[in-house]
């Protein structure tokens, strides 16, 4: 699968679906029946569009300060940007219990370190959340697609979804500026993982449905 073929097509369905209000649906049962409901249709878009565009936006909803919604949130929810979040560490999967990829404080910047092993959309995407340590805090890095010191590996070779690009991704010393950066207040130490989980987890239950009904309707 050609990424600029799938880049395309995603961000011409994104653009679709920004205006009619998908992005913006809080999490719930309408968001639930519509997800389902574009997963009867294509199991990868609606995949594509929960765990990239869709994710990101809920985090930034409830954790973003007022200027992060306004550079992300906005042209999020209206269909603009292609997004990904990387969590799955190598040695740790999509469920690490503490985080091997840190930040540190150099020059009033942070400096990102690491790897993630899956990133779904990485290679497409304009912006990449990165959950990261950082001063003894879990928090999500808001960088740019191809910046430098973010190197995206070659596409994994699935067994399906591969329209998604799933690919590692290397963080070799990329520069953070402070306003970048999310760390959720009055959260436990690890509620951060917990909450990226919890959105990640109910894509896949959503988008399983959507694609059983798929299969019994063919």
């Amino acid at each position: 699968v050609e990424a600029s073929t799938v880049g395309s097509l995603l961000r011409a369905w994104l653009q679709r679906l920004g205006p009619a209000g998908y992005l913006a649906a809080p999490a719930g049962p309408g968001l639930t029946s519509a997800r389902m409901l574009l997963a009867a249709r294509s199991p990868w878009l609606a995949l594509a569009v929960a765990i990239g565009p869709g994710l990101l936006a809920d985090l930034l909803a409830r954790h973003g300060s007022p200027e992060q919604q306004q550079r992300f949130l906005e042209p999020l929810r209206r269909g603009r940007l292609v997004a990904a979040v990387a969590l799955s560490e190598p040695r740790a999967g999509s469920h690490p219990d503490h985080l091997a990829t840190t930040a540190r404080r150099d020059d009033g910047q942070l400096v990102l370190s690491g790897s993630k092993s899956t990133v779904s959309l990485a290679p497409l995407a304009d912006v990449i959340a990165v959950v990261a340590e950082s001063d003894g805090a879990q928090a999500l890095f808001l960088i740019d697609g191809g910046q430098a010191g973010c190197v995206c590996g070659s596409p994994l070779d699935t067994l399906g979804y591969r329209q998604l690009c799933t690919c590692p991704l290397e963080l070799r010393g990329v520069r953070v500026a402070p306003d970048r950066v999310m760390v959720p207040d009055g959260r436990p130490r690890g509620g951060l993982l917990q909450q990226v989980r919890a959105g990640w987890d109910a894509a896949l239950a959503d988008v399983a449905c959507g694609t059983m009904r798929l299969c019994l309707e063919q």
